[in-house]
Formats: structure tokens, sequence, C-alpha cells
């Protein structure tokens, strides 16, 4: 195995002008290895920036001179990437070395829509068609942002923070609908849907409140299967709906899920200002008779 993952020898660079060309950075050298972390420190404009720069091939290329090398060791092949063209070079960058900005709101282009920009990478880097590169891209940014976002609702929801809150609560309800239901977390989208469904009730949003109680109910009762469950709470009972046995984890019997469907409205209080309302009423009846099936042989 190599010693180094990049090596920098003596790199200068110089930027091209009429004037006469001046030296950015003069024979810069440092090794970074594998697994560890290296540090560059120094005043504002003594080319830290350009010397990371350099290694991707970010600076303009007809405006810039490089003398040294800067040596990449991949399955203990070096390389140095001033030797590669445009073409050689992409298939390091973004896919074998990759930076991460200081401005990351400023990385993307604002005049064409972020996810073909990601997907432009996957389609490049790893060989994927457009609709591929979009299921990957869309399931990514799901496991990326659905638990950050679930974990600020609960948060916001806590802290009684309603604008705040419903801001995040419609970001997550978006993901949810890019995504067929059977591929999801189906304890994050009930317990999304409910929290949801309380706060508008609480803030008297009886419609936008059913109408999420309404989404409920249809999940509950159009894809029910035995839950997995690994405690006495109501949304760990119907965590890994859809998933396989897990080891430590009990079937729990199915008549007593059907109930707790049902009986988990009764523990929403706003729920109590739309019991007159008929369509909570048509919600109550479906869940009631869903409670009252008797479980398939």
């Amino acid at each position: 195995m190599s010693e180094f993952l990049l090596k920098l020898n003596n790199l200068s660079i110089d930027f091209i002008s009429k004037n006469p060309s001046f030296r950015a950075v003069n024979q810069l050298s440092f090794t970074l290895k594998s697994g560890s972390t290296l540090g560059i420190v120094g005043e504002s404009g003594s080319g830290k920036s350009v010397s990371v720069l350099s290694i991707m091939r970010l600076l303009p290329a007809k405006k810039t001179a490089y003398s040294g090398e800067i040596l990449f060791c991949e399955e203990e092949k070096q390389v140095n990437l001033l030797s590669l063209n445009n073409k050689q070079m992409r298939s390091y960058r973004g896919n074998r070395i990759g930076m991460i900005f200081q401005e990351p709101m400023t990385s993307l282009n604002p005049s064409m829509r972020c996810g073909r920009q990601i997907t432009e990478v996957l389609q490049l880097h790893l060989g994927l068609n457009k609709t591929k590169a979009k299921e990957v891209y869309q399931c990514d940014i799901f496991n990326l942002l659905f638990p950050m976002l679930e974990s600020m609702l609960g948060y916001l929801y806590v802290e009684d923070d309603f604008d705040t809150a419903l801001t995040v609560f419609q970001r997550l309800e978006g993901l949810i609908d890019l995504f067929n239901i059977s591929e999801l977390n189906l304890n994050s989208v009930i317990q999304t849907y409910l929290i949801g469904a309380d706060m508008y009730a609480k803030h008297d949003e009886f419609d936008l409140a059913l109408e999420l109680l309404e989404k409920y109910t249809d999940l509950c009762t159009s894809s029910f299967l035995p839950l997995r469950i690994s405690g006495d709470d109501f949304f760990s009972e119907v965590t890994n709906w859809l998933n396989s046995d897990e080891t430590g984890v009990n079937i729990m019997d199915e008549q007593l899920i059907r109930n707790s469907l049902r009986n988990s409205l009764e523990s929403f209080s706003s729920f109590e200002k739309m019991k007159d309302i008929p369509r909570y009423q048509n919600i109550i009846g479906k869940l009631d008779e869903f409670a009252n099936k008797k479980e398939s042989s």
C-alpha cells in the first residue's frame, strides 16, 4: 500500500495576463496520508484556495500555468493530475476526488434545477441512464433529508412553533409524495400525517387536518400487513411495517394493531374539536370497521 493518498511536489501556480504573470503559489509541497486529515493555514490571499482548486484542476485553464507535481495514489498507482487532459481529469473530479466549497449555496448553477445537476454527475461517473440516475438521486435525497426534517418537525411541534413547523411539514409531505408509499418507512409517514393533522386542528384548519387524517386512514386500511414491534408505544409498533424479520423483534397480534390504529386518534385532544364534522365521523367509522374485521385465516 502506498505511503500517501495525495502528494504535492514543488507546486507553483502562475496566473497569465498581458502584464507579467503573477505567481500565486510558489513551490508548495505537502503529503496527505490515507485516512488522515490535513489542515492548510494561512492569512487571507496566501494561496490556500488556489492551491486546493489546482488539485481539482478547477482554475481557468487558459490563464493558469503550473509547474511541479500533484500526485494522486489509487490502488498502488500514482497519477500526476497535472498531466491529465480534460476528459481524463473529469473521471477523477467528483468521483475519486471531491470538494466541499466554503459557500455551498453558490455551488450549484441557479439557472438549472438542482436535480439535473446532480443526476448529471451520476450519469457521468456511474454510467447510469437518465431514468436510473433520477431514481438514485431521489432515493439519496429522501434518505438524507427525511430523518433531518422529521427531527426538526418533532422539535418544533413540541415547542408549538406552528409557522416554522408547518414549513418543515410541507417539505416532508412533498418528499412523501415523490415515492411509492411501499418504499418508505411507514412509521415515519404515519407519524408525519398525524403530527400535521394535529397542528392544523390546533389552529382550526380543519379541512387540512381532515385531508391528512384521510390519507392516514387510507394508508392504514388499504396497505395493512402484520406489523413488527419492539415496544408498547404506538409509533414503535408501526416501525418496519413492510420489512422482513429482524432479530429480537416479535410479531404483534394483528387485532391489537387494528385497534391501535383507531385508538391512536384519541391521544390527540385537538381532534375532539372535529368530532361533529361528518368527514371526521367517516374517518372514525372506517377505522372502527377496520378494527372489527376478523383476521384472515
